[in-house]
C-alpha cells in the first residue's frame, strides 16, 4: 500500500512556527511557544528564535478590544485554507476566506453608511467595451455607482474610461464592475447597494488555498472576533466551528 503512495508529496498541514523547509529534519527545528504571555508582545516568527517586537499602537488597540483572543492559541494552517485554534478544552476550525470576507464586509458596511464611498483615481483610465445592455445599466445606476466609489465616463456608443474605483478592488476593477453589473441585470427585489458590497468583500478576501504565515493569521483572527456576526459570512456560510474535548473522545470512543 506505501508504495503506491506518492513520493516527495508536500504536507497539507503547517504549523504556526516551526514549519520545515525542503532538506530540513524535523528535530533541527526550535522549540517556538505559540503564544506569548504579554500583550504588548508579538513573536517574529522568521527568525527561528527568541526575537520579540512591540506590537503597533493599532494591533494593541485591538488586542484591548478583543480579550478572548488572547486564550486562543494558533496552532497552524490546514490544506492552505483554514486556521486551526484552541482555547481550553476547545478545538475551532476557522474558514480563512469566510472570516477575511466577513471582516471586510462589515468594514465596507460601516464605512458606506450614509457616506459615498472612498474613491481611487486611475492613473491611466481603464478603456472598457460593454455591450448595449450594459451601458443602458451604466446610464440608469448612475448613482449608485457614484456611491460605491466608481468614476465613469462614456468614451463612446459601447465603450467607457473606468477613471475611479473604489479604493479597495484596486487590481480588480474590471471584473468587480462586470459582476455589479450582472446583479443590476437582475436587480428587482434585492438590496443592490448590498449585493455590490459583498461582491467585493469576496473578491478582496484571501481566497482558499492562499499559504498564510503566523502574522496574517493572527491578523484575521484578531480582527474577526471583534467584527459583529462573526460565526457567518455575508452569505451565511459559517466562518468558524468547533469541537469540545468531550465531543472528540467520544469519537475516539474513549
Amino acid at each position: 500500500m506505501q508504495d503506491s503512495l506518492p513520493q516527495n508529496r508536500p504536507p497539507s498541514f503547517y504549523p504556526a512556527a516551526g514549519r520545515k523547509t525542503a532538506g530540513q529534519k524535523v528535530e533541527e527545528q526550535p522549540v517556538i511557544p505559540f503564544m506569548h504571555d504579554s500583550k504588548a508582545y508579538k513573536r517574529v516568527e522568521e527568525t527561528g528564535g527568541e526575537a520579540w517586537l512591540p506590537l503597533s499602537p493599532e494591533e494593541q488597540a485591538l488586542s484591548s478590544r478583543s480579550p478572548a483572543y488572547d486564550e486562543f492559541k494558533i496552532l497552524g494552517q490546514l490544506w492552505d485554507s483554514y486556521i486551526l485554534l484552541e482555547k481550553e478544552q476547545t478545538f475551532y476550525i476557522v474558514d480563512q476566506h469566510a472570516a477575511h470576507e466577513r471582516i471586510i464586509y462589515s468594514r465596507l458596511q460601516q464605512f458606506y453608511a450614509g457616506s459615498r464611498g472612498e474613491m481611487q483615481m486611475l492613473a491611466f483610465p481603464l478603456l472598457m467595451d460593454l455591450s448595449l445592455r450594459d451601458m443602458e445599466l451604466l446610464e440608469k445606476n448612475q448613482e449608485i455607482l457614484g456611491e460605491l466609489g466608481f468614476d465613469l465616463q462614456q468614451a463612446g456608443p459601447r465603450s467607457i474610461f473606468l477613471r475611479g474605483t473604489p479604493a479597495l478592488i484596486a487590481g480588480q476593477e474590471r471584473e468587480v464592475l462586470f459582476e455589479i453589473l450582472e446583479l443590476l441585470a437582475g436587480g428587482q427585489g434585492i438590496n443592490l447597494k448590498n449585493e455590490a458590497i459583498i461582491k467585493m468583500a469576496c473578491k478582496k478576501a484571501v481566497k482558499a488555498g492562499t499559504r498564510l504565515d503566523y502574522r496574517e493569521m493572527r491578523k484575521i483572527i484578531q480582527e474577526l472576533f471583534v467584527t459583529d456576526d462573526y460565526k457567518n459570512c455575508p452569505h451565511g456560510r459559517p466562518t468558524i466551528i468547533a469541537w469540545k474535548q468531550a465531543d472528540l473522545e467520544r469519537m475516539f470512543k474513549r
